[in-house]
């Protein structure tokens, strides 16, 4: 995370951004083993088979050039990158609830500095992996910030809402936290100063208030009246070693998502995967008219092609033709909107 680098015992080397080295940073955050006819299809998504796979061999030429590409296994049908990486150690601690750790290994954004215009499909992945990657760091922040609380070390959990408020300004859980620990920890002034200048964006930039929740707070800080003391954490996570949470099964997660895909409103899940490190936008199925929800996805994409946002628009589209209530009629209208489209997407 941040700007990419590689490390090599105590030695550290910056990386280029050329088109190899993009691919070898891709291969690097797969979980495994990739068909070299669908990264090609990744990589070149408005050129026919054959021409796509010629590029990635001549890709992958470059890539085995490059002094630092160990571990790179290339074979007829396909290709992996075996080298450890940040995001996968971050991954690994995040869901194992070691916040402490997570926090330490976020550097920024993924390849910061990076952008892929030449490349749909690279950049809309690029763009889905920066996002869940923050916003998993502002929910470990959030996590380690609580776990301070519950020890009484206020000072810091304080300074880990701070540090969240000043990337999202409009985090009304990051304020909720730094207003009670700046209280907790004696600076009331602070703390109210901090939900005043927090309401007044809130207000100037979208014309709300602040929620009931936070409202309650503020008046209660404001009051100088007890807070309720939150249940200490058995640990919270300043070491390697230590476990912050309740690991939950794949049984109580899918639970969880049935609940969520049960209800009247929900259309678009976007759900952080920690095992894979990636981010899988699920269309629900469980909603009153399916066909209206993908009509939806298919608006939005044709609004995204006509602003030039190719690669945000072509994420869409895949999730349409994906989907299994996909119908013809629906079908065809991606056609319209990105012609060759499906033929593309089926081996020849």
């Amino acid at each position: 995370m941040g700007a990419p680098r590689l490390r090599c015992g105590a030695e550290t080397c910056d990386l280029d951004a050329s088109r190899p080295s993009l691919l070898l940073f891709y291969l690097a955050l797969q979980p495994g083993w990739l068909r070299r006819d669908e990264l090609a299809f990744f990589l070149r998504p408005d050129v026919d088979r054959e021409t796509g796979l010629q590029y990635l061999r001549k890709l992958l030429s470059s890539a085995r050039r490059l002094p630092w590409a160990v571990g790179l296994d290339v074979e007829a049908e396909r290709v992996r990158w075996r080298v450890d990486t940040d995001v996968a150690r971050f991954w690994r601690a995040h869901g194992e609830g070691r916040w402490f750790e997570a926090l330490e290994l976020y550097r920024g954004p993924l390849l910061q500095g990076i952008e892929t215009p030449f490349s749909p499909g690279l950049e809309t992945w690029l763009e889905s992996e920066r996002e869940a990657l923050e916003h998993a760091w502002a929910g470990a922040t959030l996590h380690y910030a609580a776990d301070q609380e519950a020890s009484g070390h206020y000072r810091e959990a304080a300074a880990a809402a701070r540090r969240l408020l000043e990337r999202d300004p409009f985090n009304e859980d990051a304020l909720g936290s730094f207003v009670r620990n700046a209280y907790l920890m004696g600076q009331r002034e602070v703390a109210l100063r901090a939900a005043q200048a927090f309401e007044e964006r809130l207000t100037r930039e979208f014309g709300l208030a602040l929620t009931p929740t936070l409202r309650t707070l503020v008046d209660d800080v404001r009051a100088g009246r007890p807070l309720q003391q939150r249940a200490a954490a058995p640990r919270y996570g300043r070491r390697r070693s230590d476990r912050t949470g309740v690991e939950r099964s794949k049984q109580a997660l899918l639970g969880e998502l049935v609940q969520l895909l049960a209800t009247p409103d929900s259309r678009l899940l976007s759900i952080s995967s920690p095992e894979r490190g990636g981010v899988t936008l699920l269309l629900a199925k469980r909603v009153p008219d399916t066909q209206v929800a993908l009509l939806a996805v298919l608006d939005l994409a044709a609004k995204l092609l006509a602003e030039g946002r190719r690669a945000r628009a072509l994420g869409l589209l895949l999730i349409v033709l994906d989907h299994p209530s996909c119908s013809a009629a629906l079908r065809e209208q991606v056609q319209a909107l990105w012609p060759g489209l499906e033929a593309q997407l089926r081996p020849n």
